[in-house]
């Protein structure tokens, strides 16, 4: 593994570290079980002595329904936010024990991203251009400059061009489907030469 290899490795870690520990504390955060008896209003009541019974009745069948359900739903609640919390634990682990063997044969930003970037469903579009911001004065150094948020913005925008006639709603308007503009950009930024390819560093 070159150094500039290793250099990104270490900052994709580091932002999977902190994203990893964002959803933790999110899920630590999370509201707790609410009891759906809780959501019950006040009662109207109907006029006639039938109509009340009925209601009466209907009442008992909920309250009895909600008696069962309530321990299952809780228990579910409880069990869905352990196994997911058990998950991200194991996700830091992993992080922390990881050794990459980098084969990025082509020595493209867009090789490196995709064995070692954030290009997992996990990480948010604010994660991923973080790393991406870090990644490009490791590889290119002081050679591209420029503003990702920008490119970005820019690229959702020509796409929502691309698309305006269908949303307006003209007939026959063509419906243009993208990938990811995050992936956009990679694939752009990859075409220029990166410090990856130079003989020094592997």
């Amino acid at each position: 593994m070159s150094q500039v290899e290793e250099a990104c490795l270490l900052v994709a870690l580091n932002a999977k570290s902190l994203s990893a520990n964002r959803r933790l504390h999110a899920l630590s955060k999370a509201h707790p079980f609410e009891n759906p008896l809780s959501e019950l209003g006040p009662i109207k009541w109907e006029k006639s002595m039938r109509g009340v019974l009925v209601q009466v009745l209907l009442m008992i069948l909920l309250l009895l329904m909600f008696l069962v359900a309530i321990p299952f739903l809780y228990f579910s609640h409880v069990l869905t936010n352990y196994l997911l919390k058990r998950k991200i634990k194991k996700e830091l682990k992993a992080i922390k024990s990881t050794q990459v063997s980098i084969f990025n044969q082509e020595k493209t930003l867009c090789g490196l991203w995709y064995e070692i970037g954030l290009e997992d469903a996990l990480y948010n579009e604010k994660e991923k251009m973080l790393v991406l911001k870090q990644w490009l004065p490791i590889l290119y150094g002081d050679y591209i400059d420029i503003n990702i948020e920008c490119r970005i913005s820019a690229i959702y925008e020509s796409r929502s061009a691309a698309n305006v006639a269908y949303y307006n709603g003209e007939p026959d308007a063509p419906h243009f489907h993208f990938v990811p503009a995050m992936q956009s950009l990679i694939d752009a930024l990859s075409r220029v030469r990166s410090q990856l390819c130079q003989p020094d560093n592997g």
